[in-house]
């Protein structure tokens, strides 16, 4: 009766592992990220790049941008593995807490959306003579 019971606390402890492994592994690199999400820190390294080191703003333009591996990264810099996983770990961080603080990309993506939704309302010939104008507003930020 007690091997069962163990048993039993052995699967449980088993299935919490495994829940926080996996959400563990949401945010771990090397992981398949979505399209979605790797097109969203792109942006904001675009964004707030320059606020970060040399080396956490070249590992992640090299992994966002080149889509090169961990592994790729740290034998083009001649550091660890784990040194890059670091330096990309705290850029993300950075990356995060500007764009909480500061909403640059997301109110970039919402003057786009309403620049897309206004040259829509227009005539063809009016969007076409309005999109040097538009693009300017969008980008001049």
């Amino acid at each position: 009766m007690s091997s069962a019971l163990e048993k039993q606390n052995l699967c449980k402890a088993k299935t919490l592992d495994r829940d926080f492994v996996f959400l563990y592994n949401q945010f771990r690199y090397g992981d398949a990220m979505s399209l979605e999400r790797i097109v969203k820190k792109g942006e904001l390294l675009d964004c707030y790049g320059m606020l970060l080191t040399k080396r956490q703003r070249e590992c992640l333009s090299l992994y966002y941008n080149e889509n090169l591996t961990l592994a790729e990264i740290a034998e083009y810099f001649h550091i660890s593995r784990q040194a890059v996983h670091d330096a990309m770990r705290h850029g993300d961080g950075q990356l995060m807490l500007y764009e909480a603080a500061l909403h640059l990309s997301e109110m970039k993506q919402r003057r786009t959306h309403a620049a897309e939704e206004l040259l829509a309302l227009l005539p063809m010939e009016l969007a076409e003579k309005a999109k040097p104008f538009v693009k300017t507003l969008i980008e001049g930020w």
